[in-house]
């Protein structure tokens, strides 16, 4: 990116003598209905569309369509620290926009069914809500480390199975060379 791009929403902050970074120059609100949904084909392209649009977090860039009908209400009903954050929600569906990192382990939904997550803004979480009134909850997801935990209790249970077997082999081949009788 060149240092020079004309970006009204965010300032430059030198970081040394080669790194930068942008910040913007209002933050926005902690969760919001956008005014407006925008496809980006790329990061570069999104990138200039969020730094050079003047109405802000009015505005979403995302990376794929989304039906989107401008209007709908939300607001935080609550927060379950870091990891888990609930929303109520009303309109005739489209984005939700929340001021949270985007990850991979998120995942979000009513009590119904699970609700697609995809980044907005470039960073930000977006949560494509059905029209009707629901409460949603975003939360990190913990299944990728249950399973991780239930790989790495197979593997150490294979480890000691092959630490226990090679132990056996090795006394059994000691005794054969001390006792050639057997």
């Amino acid at each position: 990116m060149a240092r020079g791009l004309l970006v009204p929403l965010l300032t430059i902050d030198q970081l040394g003598s080669r790194s930068y970074v942008y910040r913007t120059r209002r933050r926005a609100p902690a969760v919001w209905w956008p005014a407006e949904v925008q496809v980006a084909a790329s990061s570069a392209e999104a990138f200039r569309r969020v730094a050079g649009s003047a109405s802000g977090s009015l505005v979403a860039v995302v990376p794929e369509a989304v039906v989107h009908v401008p209007g709908g209400q939300v607001e935080v009903a609550g927060t379950d620290g870091p990891d888990r954050i609930s929303l109520r929600v009303s309109g005739e569906g489209g984005l939700v926009v929340v001021r949270r990192a985007f990850q991979g382990l998120l995942r979000a939904g009513t009590a119904d069914h699970d609700l697609a997550i995809l980044p907005v803004n470039l960073g930000l979480v977006g949560v494509v809500v059905p029209p009707g009134d629901h409460d949603v909850v975003v939360e990190v997801d913990s299944r990728p480390e249950l399973v991780a935990a239930g790989v790495s209790c197979a593997v150490v249970l294979v480890l000691l199975v092959v630490l226990v077997f090679d132990a056996r082999a090795r006394v059994d081949a000691r005794v054969r060379t001390r006792d050639p009788a057997l």
